[in-house]
């Protein structure tokens, strides 16, 4: 195969976290710009992919309206990290790719996707993971679903670590480091002010 179509691919945006730095505020439905996080995530991808699932495990109704595709729970009670999303958006895709991203991260564009699917390819790799210039951003990967049954087994001894679950596998890594405004997530307050910066500036350079 040299090309995943867009029809091949699902995209999962994570919205279960607690959000425990952010004082528990659900990151996703936080405004930015008068709309949503999520809202800019969605207008991205969404013509990029064949179907667009949300991880979610509180305020579903609120994210319901963003999606005609139901939300999707962990599996996994308590809040146990990405890869439970991982893991019931696996179970429930209907394509053989998984794109995965945050629900917080605004500033992302179109050339995310088209480098990871490049780069899964040409690498011949099970999972693509995008990269910064400087580290790893473990949440923003793409990966074939097939891929389920070794993260369930995974799961089950109760290692949460993506990193260590990607090390399992053949790893592509897609450079995008011409590109780290894509990255700028939202983690804590201090991160909403300098997010609200960023974004007014490329509105006005726009």
């Amino acid at each position: 195969m040299n090309t995943i179509s867009n029809q091949q691919i699902t995209a999962v945006i994570l919205a279960g976290g607690r959000s425990s730095r952010m004082n528990g505020q659900d990151k996703g439905l936080i405004q930015l710009n008068q709309k949503p996080l999520i809202q800019s995530v969605i207008k991205v991808i969404e013509n990029e992919v064949g179907s667009l699932l949300i991880n979610a495990n509180r305020n579903q109704k609120r994210y319901q309206k963003f999606t005609k595709n139901p939300i999707i729970e962990d599996n996994i009670t308590n809040f146990q990290g990405p890869l439970a999303g991982f893991a019931k958006a696996m179970e429930v895709a209907k394509t053989p790719y998984l794109l995965v991203l945050p629900c917080d991260c605004p500033m992302i564009g179109a050339e995310l996707l088209a480098t990871l699917r490049t780069e899964l390819i040409k690498q011949k790799a099970q999972i693509c993971v995008a990269h910064d210039g400087h580290r790893l951003q473990p949440t923003f990967a793409l990966l074939k679903t097939n891929l389920l049954n070794s993260l369930l087994i995974y799961l089950a001894t109760g290692d949460r670590k993506i990193d260590l679950w990607y090390q399992q596998h053949t790893l592509a890594i897609a450079d995008l480091s011409q590109h780290q405004d894509f990255f700028i997530n939202l983690n804590t307050p201090q991160d909403y002010a300098a997010l609200t910066q960023v974004s007014r500036i490329k509105n006005v350079n726009d």
